[in-house]
């Protein structure tokens, strides 16, 4: 897991990586989702996609609806 307070450069500025307003570079940096249009299943989740700790291809996801769906486990968002 990162530390979503770790600071890094963006556009020659020094700032957190949660604070990186680009979230597709967020999630690069392994912190969120970078995912649009993707449905998030309902749950009770301990994060949202934009904020999600659980962005590896395959770390913390499950199969649900019958083997239909592969979700996260940390956010709910469908990654089938």
């Amino acid at each position: 897991m990162i530390d979503p307070d770790e600071i890094v450069e963006f556009n020659g500025q020094s700032m957190a990586i949660k604070d990186v307003p680009d979230k597709h570079i967020r999630a690069m940096l392994g912190y969120g989702h970078g995912y649009t249009g993707r449905p998030v299943v309902e749950g009770e989740w301990a994060y949202t996609p934009d904020t999600c700790l659980l962005t590896g291809p395959t770390e913390g996801t499950k199969w649900i609806n019958d083997n239909q769906t592969l979700v996260c486990t940390g956010c709910g968002l469908d990654v089938t």
